[in-house]
């Protein structure tokens, strides 16, 4: 996710994807990547979704839009689904914020 923030969207989805694991028996996501431009918010964070990040599901990275995906440490074509909830807007070119995430996805990957 990109844009995370306070993870208001954070919590709505991880509790989509319990109530789904719960249903099926078996994880819903192997890793989720919880972004944010600054870390101010990741220790709030990480309090309130100790249990996914205990289990290691849960990673947080500083992510910068305005900014190389690759030179901030994130690695080409390695996410299956990429949830910008609000936060594409807020870049400095949007075109160019869209191709850079499209990087990061794998084929067939969506952003959301």
């Amino acid at each position: 996710e990109v844009g995370a923030g306070t993870g208001s969207l954070t919590g709505n989805l991880l509790r989509i994807f319990q109530a789904y694991e719960k249903s099926v028996g078996a994880p819903a996501f192997s890793q989720y990547t919880y972004t944010d431009i600054s870390s101010a918010f990741f220790e709030a964070a990480k309090a309130r979704f100790a249990e996914f990040e205990n289990e290691g599901r849960l990673l947080f990275q500083t992510f910068d839009l305005d900014h190389d995906a690759l030179a901030q440490g994130f690695v080409p074509h390695t996410y299956d689904l990429i949830i910008a909830g609000s936060v594409v807007h807020a870049t400095s070119n949007i075109k160019s914020t869209l191709q850079k995430l499209r990087t990061l996805l794998k084929p067939h990957g969506k952003l959301v």
